[in-house]
């Protein structure tokens, strides 16, 4: 469903235009009493006005993707709008390391980084500030480009590819492997659609070309190819930390919990990334890194709800010392171990140095909110047509331009045509279309 013509009439809305100079300038914004439903067009017309990258943080996982589904229905198909999809682990619960959630998280790094002015819209629960990750210099430091007709050691890129992260496959057809056959090395990138094979002649590549993982075949050839870590974290800093992590008191452990915590140290030691490397992200990470360092100084940052995104970093601050006590008291995990993830008061204030627009009910009301006023919500019908009908006779009375978004475009249309009101379609420009499980959809207005 595309509404994108109507970011242009709500831009053109005077105290909506005042937020969105207000917020051009670096200011902070709060609109309040603004209908549920009006949230994901504000939120797309400001984003679509200030031009370069915003991030909207919700409170919950589900409610990210509600706004970033409603949003890619308002922004035009040239602002992408991505989702940031955090660890499905609270702190602690060292669940196993889910690689393809992970290789998403790191191919938004990498777009933030090599694309800072992008206009894009980044969705995100809150519970993503808190989570540790490479800090964006050690990232960049870690990628390598390879290219046709240059020399490379075919061990010492191997010993890279293991070091940040890449898993040895006899066959690679998942992201993050990595797989050698004599002077061939075939690897599955973060941000690749197909594996890529590198052609070795001796220590210079001789060729790059993507392939199909089930039939083997070349699909495209490549002059060079930007590969990065698979894992946000910087794994290839385990050894480095190992002696850290023996250091850890372990008498309170069971002794069978003991020998594993012994033997994921070892690993540590050998650059094997561990099931659950996510608890020792505050010793990978002991700067607090996060997503928040990622942001250009120039993002614009949307907080939905701002009392539900608080509670939510409440409760998950309560959960995680609830976990750590539990685990400690039970002998399932060592006391003393380095927090990892970061502070909820560090996340907030940090995001006060970016422009910021605060969307709520008027309970969440503060200095300079700002209430849009003639922004309601809209009626509902349940399917009574001649009440519809009652509806949108009366408002085009009253001068009204209404606009109907609907999947049964041609049955409303007949409807309408058999009380004399004559809808006009229309189509949005090819290059503004956003495709949605392979049909366009346009609405009939008046």
């Amino acid at each position: 469903m595309s509404l994108f013509h109507l970011i242009a009439l709500l831009q053109n809305y005077e105290p909506l235009r005042g937020v969105t100079e207000r917020l051009s300038r670096g200011e902070r914004q709060t609109i309040v009493d603004l209908p549920e439903a009006a949230r994901p067009a504000i939120t797309a017309a400001v984003a679509a006005a200030h031009g370069r990258r915003t991030i909207v943080i919700t409170s919950r996982r589900d409610r990210a993707d509600a706004v970033a589904a409603a949003l890619a229905d308002y922004l035009p198909a040239s602002i992408a709008v991505e989702r940031w999809t955090p660890p499905d682990a609270l702190p602690y619960e060292q669940l196993p390391h889910d690689t393809e959630a992970s290789i998403g998280r790191v191919q938004i790094l990498d777009r933030l980084l090599s694309a800072p002015d992008d206009a894009a819209v980044l969705v995100t629960p809150v519970q993503a500030l808190l989570q540790l990750l490479s800090p964006p210099e050690a990232f960049l430091a870690q990628i390598r480009e390879v290219r046709t007709g240059r020399r490379l050691d075919i061990q010492h890129f191997l010993d890279w590819a293991a070091s940040v992260g890449y898993q040895q496959h006899p066959m690679v057809q998942e992201p993050g492997t990595i797989a050698r056959r004599g002077g061939i090395v075939d690897i599955f990138p973060p941000g690749s659609e197909q594996p890529v094979r590198i052609d070795f002649f001796g220590d210079e590549v001789e060729s790059i070309r993507h392939f199909d993982p089930h039939t083997q075949r070349s699909t495209e050839r490549l002059a060079r190819i930007r590969l990065a870590p698979p894992v946000e974290v910087p794994v290839w800093r385990l050894p480095e930390i190992s002696e850290d992590l023996r250091r850890v008191p372990t008498s309170g452990l069971r002794s069978e919990v003991a020998d594993e915590w012994h033997r994921l140290i070892e690993q540590a030691r050998q650059g094997i990334v561990p099931a659950s490397v996510d608890l020792f992200s505050g010793y990978l990470v002991p700067g607090e890194s996060t997503l928040i360092d990622y942001l250009p100084s120039s993002a614009l940052v949307v907080i939905d709800q701002p009392g539900s995104v608080r509670l939510a970093l409440e409760q998950t601050g309560h959960q995680a010392a609830e976990l750590e006590r539990t685990f400690i008291e039970s002998g399932e995990l060592p006391a003393g171990l380095a927090r990892p993830f970061a502070s909820a008061g560090g996340a907030f204030r940090r995001l006060a140095a970016f422009a910021t627009l605060a969307i709520g009910p008027a309970g969440e009301r503060d200095d300079g909110a700002v209430a849009l006023d003639r922004i309601s919500d809209p009626p509902l019908f349940g399917g009574r047509i001649t009440d519809l009908v009652a509806d949108l006779r009366g408002r085009l009375e009253q001068g009204w331009r209404v606009a109907i978004a609907t999947d049964q475009v041609d049955r409303i249309t007949d409807i309408l045509e058999e009380h004399d009101i004559f809808p006009r379609r229309e189509k949005p420009p090819r290059s503004q279309r956003r495709s949605r499980r392979g049909r366009w959809r346009y609405d009939p207005r008046t």
